[in-house]
């Protein structure tokens, strides 16, 4: 889903940094578009930016990219962002979010999803512990 999503992203004039951990599709992708530059690991995407929004397949290939080797933890900053709009359960990404939190003073916020009840969907909001 990345692959199809980044390139119009990148259209706009936006940088964005990538990681595949199929190199090719990254590299393809870094050669054929302005503004796409493909990093050797997820680690290198964070410390090139201050929000990461995750593509991924299911919710275990999220956890593997956030906390792995050289995954998103190690590059993130306090104040970075991670956003996970892969084809996770809900229960996964929350799951990942409050592992997240424990590790420390790396970042500040991180997307959670909220059942609404009323309109019975999965909504996004941030957990910022800025605010109190």
């Amino acid at each position: 889903m990345g692959s199809r999503m980044v390139p119009h992203i990148a259209s706009t004039g936006v940088s964005i940094h990538i990681y595949d951990i199929n190199e090719e599709t990254s590299s393809n992708l870094a050669r054929t578009h302005n503004n796409i530059v493909a990093e050797n690991n997820a680690a290198a995407v964070a410390e090139a930016a201050d929000a990461v929004i995750t593509m991924l397949p299911a919710g275990p290939d999220v956890k593997e990219c956030a906390l792995g080797k050289a995954g998103l933890l190690e590059g993130f900053s306090k104040g970075d962002i991670l956003i996970d709009m892969s084809s996770s359960q809900p229960w996964m990404t929350l799951a990942l979010s409050k592992t997240l939190e424990k590790k420390g003073d790396s970042y500040d916020r991180c997307a959670r999803l909220r059942w609404d009840v009323g309109s019975q969907q999965w909504h996004p909001y941030f957990n910022d512990r800025r605010s109190g």
